[in-house]
């Protein structure tokens, strides 16, 4: 990974997710290959984004905006760290360490927000590192806040859990009512 690094680097910058990161491996992949194969070799950075966009090559997301963003932020310095020959081969090396990189599960009663996903990989980024990812896993559950797993230990902070552990004392309150 080490000759990869400024590349992973630049990935994960404000990538979240191990989902996002290899969307956007794709993404990359698909864009290079229009850089090298599909178009002509003045083309300017801006001019293929724009044929990127319009191009039926481009399915990665619904949300084309932010995708397109993404490649725009790499900017071309990014691309030009790649050759026709062998970015298959340094983009399959990426893959591979952004599989090997830790992941922080968390898992939520339910679904966030693109919106909401995007500050939390910011505070995940600002207090554990660039190089970490998470995933989100619904879990209908849990009641009242999370549960998360870091290393394969599993911790659960919801309300369901805190019931959990105070049920007798729970009990023994609400008989101790009149009925």
């Amino acid at each position: 990974m080490e000759q990869n690094k400024d590349i992973f680097d630049a990935i994960l910058k404000n990538t979240y997710t191990r989902k996002q990161a290899l969307k956007r491996l794709g993404l990359i992949k698909d864009f290079l290959n229009l850089l090298f194969f599909d178009l002509k070799p003045d083309t300017t950075f801006n001019q293929a984004l724009n044929d990127f966009e319009q191009s039926l090559i481009y399915k990665h997301s619904a949300d084309q905006s932010s995708e397109l963003k993404f490649l725009e932020n790499l900017g071309a310095n990014f691309f030009k760290q790649f050759e026709p020959q062998t970015f298959h081969i340094k983009l399959a090396a990426l893959e591979k360490d952004l599989l090997s990189v830790k992941i922080i599960t968390l898992y939520l009663p339910f679904e966030l927000p693109e919106v909401e996903v995007d500050k939390l990989g910011s505070w995940f980024k600002k207090n554990l590192g660039n190089s970490s990812l998470f995933e989100i896993n619904l879990d209908p559950n849990l009641i009242g806040g999370t549960a998360i797993s870091i290393n394969g230990v599993y911790k659960d902070y919801s309300l369901k859990q805190k019931i959990k552990v105070n049920q007798e004392q729970i009990e023994k309150l609400l008989t101790s009512f009149p009925k």
